[in-house]
């Protein structure tokens, strides 16, 4: 059940980084009508605002690959596959076949997809679609790890270290 905890406290994030963007956004454009400049302050806000979505991306990708998982075990199905869709048309179910060209798309940039058989709540499937097409998904994720021994590496991450690469 943490699974389900941890997925649900990314879908409030990105409900909140959602209306907190909207807000920054109308401010904005009151602020630049009234001619005042507060450049450096939105871009520290959008960078803030772009490393806790690409954070709430990969932590949700990582919960939803090991619900893919057990799921492929179990004997009741939770998701629907990719290959159980691939000969649908548009005259038999208009919406599994706009799914498929989705999928279809998604695993051709080397994404799994899967269909969630229960009816999700809005906010999980408006973050879902956000993450789709935000474009950020073609973005290379990097994991580093640095042995200096272990003394020297315990003092090292001593200090707030922060490497990103877009």
């Amino acid at each position: 059940m943490k699974r389900e905890e941890e997925k649900r406290l990314i879908i409030e994030n990105q409900k909140r980084e959602r209306k907190k963007e909207k807000s920054l956004n109308q401010s904005a454009q009151i602020n630049n009508s009234q001619n005042g400049n507060n450049d450096e302050n939105n871009n520290s806000n959008a960078k803030n605002s772009l490393n806790q979505i690409l954070k709430d991306m990969c932590d949700y990708g990582n919960i939803i690959k090991k619900e893919i998982e057990i799921d492929k075990k179990s004997e009741e199905k939770e998701f629907i596959y990719s290959n159980e869709i691939k000969d649908s048309s548009p005259s038999s179910d208009e919406d599994m076949f706009a799914l498929n060209l989705l999928s279809q798309n998604l695993e051709s940039n080397g994404i799994q997809t899967v269909i969630s058989k229960k009816n999700n709540d809005e906010e999980e499937s408006i973050t879902n679609l956000q993450f789709i097409t935000n474009g950020l998904y073609y973005k290379k994720k990097y994991v580093l790890k640095f042995d200096f021994g272990d003394e020297k590496t315990k003092n090292y991450w001593k200090k707030e270290t922060n490497i990103m690469i877009l």
